[in-house]
């Protein structure tokens, strides 16, 4: 059973959808760093996209995507020049591609979409930065982001749920009856004491 099948099975987690900004578009200048999000707790990112217009430099843009952090980063960081640069312009099973590379019309896009949701532990953050200084255009940088993921918000809830879905509960439960008749039946048995051979 997949992940998403099991998901109506469980308990103690909320699904979450975020554009932001959440109306319109957000405004990028050259040297600015956007929090675009930062989430605390445990859970699982699903998928995130990024549009940016209106100034060649769009496709310079970095968006980072770190989990775990500070002790232990698990980072997702790319442009849109570098993901063109490599040719990861189709769909992959991890990581980010590009979706829309306009340079006429300055448009571009980008899609993570990892094909198994990608789990975090403390927390998960998104930033968008532009680069320092203009490299193609000055103009700019207009932006939406969307993603979605999973936060457990109940974690013994959680656990619980998941430990009933595979039948965990039951086997501990049965291993301890076992473990328990074991340890009666060696008490009842005789003990046999056997004479040391001279």
């Amino acid at each position: 059973m997949s992940f998403y099948e099991s998901l109506p099975l469980l308990r103690g987690w909320r699904y979450y959808y975020v554009r932001y900004p959440q109306l319109g578009a957000g405004v990028l200048k050259h040297g600015a760093t956007v929090d675009v999000f930062n989430s605390k707790g445990k859970g699982y990112f699903l998928f995130a996209a990024a549009r940016l217009w209106n100034s060649g430099d769009g496709k310079y843009v970095e968006v980072h995507t770190d989990f775990d952090y500070p002790e232990w980063t698990y980072p997702i960081h790319f442009s849109i020049d570098s993901l063109q640069y490599f040719g990861v312009t189709l769909p992959i099973n991890y990581g980010a591609y590009a979706t829309i590379i306009d340079d006429t019309n300055k448009v571009y896009a980008a899609v993570t979409t990892p094909s198994n949701p990608m789990p975090f532990s403390k927390n998960f953050k998104i930033t968008l930065i532009a680069p320092s200084q203009p490299i193609s255009d000055p103009n700019d940088i207009y932006y939406t982001f969307v993603h979605s993921y999973i936060l457990v918000t109940d974690e013994e809830a959680f656990k619980e749920s998941v430990r009933d879905m595979y039948g965990i509960t039951d086997l501990t439960e049965a291993i301890e009856d076992l473990a328990s008749a074991i340890r009666s039946i060696q008490a009842q048995a005789p003990v046999k004491v056997v004479a040391p051979a001279r």
